[in-house]
């Protein structure tokens, strides 16, 4: 991890925080290549409502995939997205609608952890 990675203190589950960590990462790259201040500007005209309808496609992609390996028939043929991928930006879509959820509450910042 660089310095610039964030940080998850308290979890006891390292698994967890280095995935977390890669999302957050892979969340500014993305942020980055669509360009401008704003890394969500994009799903700001729908809010958390249009997020959902992204993670609905990503549940489709992986319940097809599922499907078809359960008959043994399993392929992609977009194969510059993996499994891995569609599950990351699954778990990404999820904390990107919280953000804007909690926007639309009038709340700018995630609250205090509950202990």
């Amino acid at each position: 991890m660089s310095d610039d990675t964030p940080s998850i203190r308290g979890s006891h589950n390292p698994r967890f925080n280095r995935i977390v960590e890669e999302l957050a990462l892979i969340h500014d790259k993305k942020g980055h290549d669509y360009g401008g201040d704003d890394p969500i500007a994009g799903f700001r005209d729908f809010g958390w409502r249009g997020i959902v309808v992204r993670i609905g496609d990503k549940y489709h992609r992986l319940k097809t995939f599922v499907q078809r390996e359960i008959k043994g028939a399993a392929s992609l043929r977009v194969s510059d997205e993996t499994i891995r991928d569609t599950i990351q930006d699954l778990a990404a879509y999820a904390i990107l609608a919280l953000i804007l959820l909690e926007e639309e509450h009038g709340r700018q910042e995630a609250p205090p952890p509950q202990q």
